[in-house]
């Protein structure tokens, strides 16, 4: 039993990550198309963008394990990439 259990938790993580990445390429082309409308974009708005994308979803974004690593995703490729 211990090992089905395991198993489920190992196939959770992995389906939130992958929502975490489809979610965050969502928000990266919006970033991307702000960014090069305007010529610049503010870090802070990361999480505003992310969580423009969840209610139009209608979805929350409060203690939602994909929102955060959907965050961490795209807060990372705003560092690497948004200057």
């Amino acid at each position: 039993m211990k090992h089905l259990k395991l198993f489920e938790q190992f196939v959770n993580e992995a389906n939130v990550k992958k929502e975490a990445k489809v979610a965050a390429a969502a928000a990266i082309e919006s970033i991307e198309d702000d960014y090069y409308d305007h010529g610049y974009y503010d870090h802070d708005e990361v999480y505003y963008t992310l969580k423009r994308i969840w209610q139009a979803q209608g979805l929350r974004h409060d203690n939602d394990p994909v929102f955060a690593a959907a965050f961490d995703i795209v807060d990372k490729w705003v560092k690497k990439n948004i200057k």
